[in-house]
């Protein structure tokens, strides 16, 4: 009886990851349209940041070399000039589309209603303060997936990035090395559940490409803000609450799987990479019992994605 429960469960191993390698193939990246309805300058790219990293200046950089309508930062009292001292390098003469404000207190979803608030674009997008945009068609290629009416969010591939000089095995760390295929590993899953049936279980963090009225809603502006865990008030997890929202609301999200899309970001060199990881598991388990306990209807219109997390 053992052998046949074992070899039971070798085949459904064996068939599972054939089929998972399959979709993972057809997942195909959503081409530039010849006449595209939103163009870069259509974009407010929202950051809510506090203890802003050094690199935050050359994120900067990519992302104005994007062309976006405008960029709202937003941090607290305490980092505000720090942020101002990150800024200054970029900013030019005549070119207004930066702008820094400050909000009542640390918390990345009052931040971003802060900057939703002020944001003026058709489009928004949301972007952590150490996202690096690779490539100057960055927002193109994000933008592509909105031409369907149906779509409401879209989001691209990750990677890490790892500076020349640690390049060398002698010198990289095993903690950037698992960064590096954590990463790998979260496109390759991501690419999996949207080739399955369309769905994705979290919208990539750094970078988060929305419809402005969906974000605008009075409601989600509430809801965000409001959203609480064992009646404790929730301020991170905003990019599986966002996801959640687009879902529930009937909307799509898109996989951008272009490589002009892939956003890349530091890793850690050192323990703190595991203190990373225990937050991002906090949050997905925190969501994934939300959807199956207290919003189960998402759970009918992504069955593949809400069976194969449970598995996992």
């Amino acid at each position: 009886m053992a052998d046949i429960v074992l070899s039971a469960f070798w085949a459904w191993y064996t068939y599972d990851e054939a089929l998972t390698k399959d979709l993972a193939k057809k997942l195909k990246p959503i081409p530039l349209p010849e006449n595209p309805s939103y163009k870069s300058t259509d974009v407010s790219i929202i950051v809510a940041t506090i203890d802003t990293p050094d690199s935050f200046t050359d994120c900067l950089r990519l992302w104005l070399a994007n062309h976006p309508k405008e960029i709202i930062i937003v941090t607290i009292d305490r980092d505000l000039q720090r942020v101002h001292d990150l800024v200054k390098p970029v900013i030019t003469d005549g070119d207004d589309r930066i702008s820094v404000m400050t909000a009542e207190y640390a918390s990345k979803r009052y931040q971003m209603v802060v900057g939703i608030k002020e944001a003026k674009g058709k489009i928004f997008a949301f972007v952590d303060d150490d996202a690096f945009w690779g490539t100057l068609k960055v927002l193109p290629y994000l933008l592509a997936p909105l031409e369907d009416p149906n779509v409401g969010g879209t989001t691209g591939k990750q990677s890490a990035l790892i500076v020349p000089g640690r390049r060398n095995p002698a010198v990289i760390t095993p903690w950037e090395v698992a960064s590096l295929r954590s990463l790998d590993n979260q496109n390759y899953i991501q690419s999996v559940r949207s080739a399955a049936d369309g769905g994705c279980f979290c919208m990539v963090g750094r970078t988060m490409i929305v419809r402005a009225e969906i974000v605008m809603d009075p409601r989600f502006i509430h809801a965000i803000t409001t959203d609480t865990w064992c009646g404790k008030l929730l301020n991170t997890g905003d990019d599986v609450f966002l996801t959640r929202w687009l879902q529930n609301e009937g909307w799509d999200i898109a996989i951008q799987n272009a490589p002009e899309a892939e956003i890349k970001t530091l890793v850690f060199d050192n323990s703190n990479f595991l203190s990373q990881l225990v937050r991002w598991q906090r949050s997905a388990i925190q969501s994934f019992l939300t959807t199956i306990f207290y919003e189960p209807g998402i759970g009918k219109i992504v069955k593949w994605v809400t069976c194969t997390r449970h598995e996992k």
